[in-house]
């Protein structure tokens, strides 16, 4: 007897492509667009793409739900013409803890709270990112007003649920702070999407539920670059009662080291635990002069791609220590790293930046087509490298913490805006050349036909150390200590046409700046609470809805204010 043994074979269905997958094969194969897949897609560990040209990446009914909360998402290096269009962005777990004060002492410097149902729990390991909390109203979801940004000496972790605060001391305004009240913790560990070295990017319909950091971070970026997006909150996570109350952990839009600034039209970010909008450049620090034309000069970071935005032909400022005065400029010819570091070149750059790593930063040969009289101990920026010409237009930022703008670049139009409820300034337009060191005085910038309503309502705006006083603000952050007068050296900037309603400062505060004009703006209670202390620790202060200090050229004109000094009735 035969048998005949048959084996059937049961063919399964291949594996769609990961996120990943799709993303290599189109930079590989020179494909034009990528279509996500549609649904909810949980994307583990970190995209990256390098390298694409001409590409469409579309995910208009996609979203990406990332679980890998360190470092940067999604990064983008050395790209061209590429297009990120109608996909969502969100995070399981969160990138913050959201609970509620549970107790505290009455002297302020220690609050107990408890971590709502369904929300990510203490853990351990992230215990050193701990660094900051934010208290929100209560029973709506909006930031506290007046109480500042906590920032504890350390956090106990009781237990995965619950944690107390420990204040190195009492903050301002912290009897404001009740049992009941929302807390928030974030973790402030990396972006959702970088890009390095790119040019020629689109931003469109996009929008970001949650970020460990910031929504969108653009490093070394050239070309025409446009950006519309949605920044807002979530929906509750599975098992929680109750909603989110934050979105981003920092920045809405950060961009630095541009040769060109963006155009930002129709976004709308509100929850974010820092600003809408950073477009900075950099503070050099003089480490040697080789000769009048050629200067080692240092920053804190590694080399990344710096050169590739210092554009030949581009002003050097020379800038004094201490008021940042402009002693002199030339053209840059050349701009490259070098390969050695002395100690004394490492000394210097940690005495300037002492925030960050010893043992850490590059030196660069630049070289000028003209002498400059720079001294090691002076400072240097480069204006071409902070995003000039940029445009933010017909945005809506509301409900969030820190700043609306806080722009370092020049030759830009900031205009048809509507700001609601930050618990700073709503636009902020200068240089920082003290702390972060993001340079530098700003020329030719227009601000004009925005609405702001309900700003400035923070306990920080009130201490001594602070620079701008006022919801639209004209700034220069120079060193405290100097005793040196403050510089006018921003110039050329236009305020007009704008609507502000409700700021207990000045609605309109101008410093270290020269020919400025001021014209048909209204604004409606505004220097309700001024604030005793704002601003002294730098000689600066405040006496009235519209504010001119260490600024020349200054001109007023058919500027219509409505109840100054009063409250508005309803906030």
């Amino acid at each position: 007897m035969h048998c005949v043994i048959v084996i059937f074979a049961t063919l399964l269905p291949a594996a769609e492509p990961s996120v990943q997958e799709l993303l290599d094969q189109a930079v590989l194969t020179g494909t034009k667009k990528v279509a996500l897949p549609e649904g909810r897609v949980e994307v583990k560990g970190k995209l990256r793409v390098r390298g694409a040209k001409d590409l469409v990446i579309d995910g208009a009914a996609t979203t990406l739900v990332f679980s890998d909360r360190k470092g940067t998402t999604w990064s983008f290096d050395s790209c061209r013409n590429i297009t990120l269009h109608g996909f969502t962005i969100d995070y399981d777990p969160l990138p913050f803890i959201q609970g509620r004060i549970t107790g505290r002492t009455e002297d302020g410097n220690r609050f107990d709270f408890t971590v709502c149902d369904g929300y990510p729990g203490l853990r351990a390991e992230d215990s050193q990112h701990y660094r900051q909390a934010y208290v929100f109203e209560a029973d709506q979801t909006r930031w506290k007003p007046w109480v500042p940004d906590l920032y504890p000496r350390q956090v106990d972790i009781l237990d995965d649920r619950h944690g107390r605060l420990i204040m190195g001391s009492a903050p301002v305004y912290h009897e404001l702070i009740q049992v009941g009240d929302r807390v928030v913790l974030t973790l402030r560990t990396g972006s959702a999407i970088r890009m390095n070295d790119c040019e020629n990017v689109r931003i469109e319909d996009v929008t970001f539920l949650a970020a460990p950091g910031c929504a969108y971070l653009g490093r070394y970026m050239r070309g025409d670059n446009y950006y519309r997006y949605t920044i807002k909150p979530g929906p509750p996570p599975a098992g929680a009662t109750e909603p989110r109350v934050l979105s981003t952990c920092a920045d809405g839009l950060n961009i630095a080291f541009a040769t060109k600034g963006p155009t930002i039209k129709g976004c709308r970010f509100s929850f974010m635990g820092d600003d809408s909008v950073n477009l900075h450049g950099v503070t050099f620090a003089v480490l040697e002069r080789k000769t009048p034309r050629e200067l080692i000069v240092g920053w804190p970071y590694s080399r990344e791609q710096l050169a590739t935005v210092m554009p030949p032909g581009a002003a050097v400022r020379r800038l004094r220590p201490g008021n940042y005065e402009v002693l002199g400029t030339a053209r840059l010819t050349a701009f490259e790293p070098m390969r050695e570091r002395t100690p004394e070149h490492l000394k210097v750059i940690r005495s300037v930046w002492p925030r960050d790593e010893a043992g850490r930063g590059t030196a660069f040969r630049m070289t000028l087509a003209e002498p400059l009289a720079a001294e090691p101990g002076d400072f240097l920026d480069v204006p071409d490298n902070n995003a000039p010409g940029f445009s933010i237009r017909d945005c809506v930022f509301e409900d969030h913490r820190a700043r609306g703008l806080r722009i370092m670049a020049s030759r830009g139009v900031i205009e048809r805006n509507t700001f609601r409820r930050l618990k700073m300034n709503a636009i902020t337009v200068g240089a920082e050349y003290e702390f972060w060191r993001e340079a530098g005085w700003v020329e030719d910038v227009q601000i004009r036909n925005n609405t702001i309503e309900d700003v400035g309502r923070d306990g920080g705006n009130q201490s001594g150390t602070a620079y701008v006083l006022g919801a639209i603000g004209v700034f220069g952050r120079t060193d405290r200590e100097s005793r040196l007068p403050l510089w006018p050296g921003n110039r050329g900037i236009g305020i007009e046409g704008n609507t502000i309603r409700g700021c207990p400062q000045a609605g309109i505060f101008v410093s270290a700046a020269k020919d400025v004009q001021i014209r048909n703006n209204r604004l409606e209670h505004c220097f309700y609470r001024p604030g005793e202390s704002a601003g002294k620790g730098r000689g600066l202060a405040v006496s009235g809805p519209i504010e001119a200090q260490a600024a020349l050229d200054v001109a007023l004109e058919a500027n219509e204010i409505i109840g100054p000094g009063q409250p508005p009735t309803k906030q």
